[in-house]
């Protein structure tokens, strides 16, 4: 799904950007929200999907490619944006809202906040297209 959706746009769209024009991360920070793993196996994650893009037809002469975690100003610029966004904005998301009535679930901030810390990978780098999968 990955590759279909997203991947196999962006190596296309490589082929269209000027040399360092286009900017993709590996967003370990947000994979903290999903379910809970240990260091190693994040680490361990993050260079298997590095290692997957590469082999997908990524070429890092052709585009930045960072791991999220490893640029400050993305936390940095979600905290400024988290402390401006009102709350009740970040109550509407159906992801919080469906894990906060799962019996049992006891959702993370990291979850409620994942939409401000999209905002921030976005404008920190004055994104004019963000193709999705």
């Amino acid at each position: 799904g990955n590759y279909l959706g997203a991947v196999r746009r962006w190596v296309e769209l490589q082929h269209a950007t000027f040399k360092g024009e286009m900017v993709l991360c590996v967003v370990d920070l947000h994979a903290l929200t999903a379910e809970r793993m240990n260091a190693d196996k994040l680490r361990g994650a993050r260079h298997a999907m590095v290692a997957s893009l590469l082999a997908c037809g990524l070429d890092t002469d052709k585009c930045s490619l960072h791991f999220q975690s490893q640029v400050p100003e993305h936390t940095e610029l979600a905290w400024i944006l988290g402390c401006i966004t009102p709350l009740g904005w970040m109550h509407r998301m159906i992801q919080f809202k469906e894990r906060s009535q799962q019996s049992g679930s006891d959702p993370r901030l990291g979850l409620l906040s994942y939409p401000v810390l999209q905002a921030a990978d976005i404008l920190l780098f004055k994104a004019t297209h963000v193709p999705v999968g």
